[in-house]
C-alpha cells in the first residue's frame, strides 16, 4: 500500500508540474485528483473493511 501511495504522489507532482509549466489547467486538475486518490484510498479501504467485517450475517 505504501508503494501505491508513493506512486500516485509522485505521479501527481509530475503531472501538476507539467501542467503548471504549460499553463494547462486540466493537467493541474489531473495532478490534484491523483493526489486526492493517493491520500484518500487507504482510509477509505480501512473503513470499508471495518464496515464489511462488522456486518452480522443473519443467514440460517
Amino acid at each position: 500500500m505504501v508503494y501505491f501511495e508513493m506512486l500516485f504522489i509522485a505521479l501527481s507532482l509530475i503531472i501538476t508540474a507539467i501542467g503548471f509549466s504549460k499553463t494547462n489547467r486540466k493537467l493541474m486538475l489531473a495532478g490534484y485528483v491523483c493526489l486526492m486518490f493517493a491520500l484518500g484510498t487507504k482510509p477509505f479501504l480501512a473503513g470499508f473493511e471495518k464496515g464489511y467485517n462488522g456486518v452480522q450475517r443473519t443467514d440460517n
